[in-house]
């Protein structure tokens, strides 16, 4: 298993989750359940899902060199 908060990718994500809750935060109040709860909602899944794709090919190139 790799850590995968040592990864780049996944550090700017959660950047930029944090990031997008910071904006979140100054939208009016009636938007709390429209477009704030799918801006948080998007940016957390950005980044659950590059961490994901990235830990696969990581897998994969292991995987690779273990059989040759």
């Amino acid at each position: 298993m790799h850590n995968f908060k040592v990864l780049k990718v996944w550090q700017k994500s959660i950047d930029f989750a944090v990031d997008i809750y910071k904006a979140t935060a100054f939208l009016p109040t009636d938007e709390k359940y429209g477009l704030i709860f799918q801006m948080k909602r998007a940016s957390v899944s950005n980044s659950e899902l590059e961490t994901q794709v990235i830990i696969a090919r990581l897998e994969l190139l292991s995987d690779s060199t273990t059989m040759n």
